[in-house]
C-alpha cells in the first residue's frame, strides 16, 4: 500500500468519483460507499455481487489510522475492483478507472 506525501501525481486525471468524507465516517466505510455508489449498489451488497470485500485490497483499519488525522499529509492509494482508489488525511477520495 503505497503511502504518499499528499502530492497528487493524478492532478490532471479525470476521477470517475470524489467524494469528502468527515470525522464521523471511517475512511475505510466512506471508501465502500464510494465504489458502491460508482457501481450502483448497496454497499452491503458488494461482496455478493462481486465476490470481494475492501479487505481483500487493503486492510481498512489500517487505511482509517493512515488518514485518520486530517493533517492533510498523507496519501494513500490501491485498487479495489476495477478502480484505483486514493485516500488522502484531507478527507478527499479520488476514484479512477484502473489503466494497469
Amino acid at each position: 500500500m503505497p503511502a504518499s506525501n499528499g502530492d497528487s501525481d493524478d492532478a490532471d486525471e479525470s476521477s470517475v468519483l470524489e467524494r469528502r468524507y468527515g470525522e464521523r465516517t471511517a475512511a475505510s466505510i466512506a471508501v465502500v460507499e464510494s465504489i458502491a455508489a460508482v457501481e450502483g449498489v448497496d454497499p452491503t451488497a458488494i461482496e455478493d455481487e462481486y465476490g470481494t470485500t475492501l479487505l481483500d485490497s487493503v486492510d481498512p483499519k489500517a487505511l482509517d489510522t493512515l488518514v485518520g488525522d486530517g493533517g492533510g499529509t498523507v496519501a494513500v492509494e490501491f485498487v479495489f475492483l476495477d478502480y484505483r482508489i486514493r485516500v488522502d488525511d484531507a478527507g478527499l477520495i479520488r476514484i479512477f478507472e484502473d489503466d494497469r
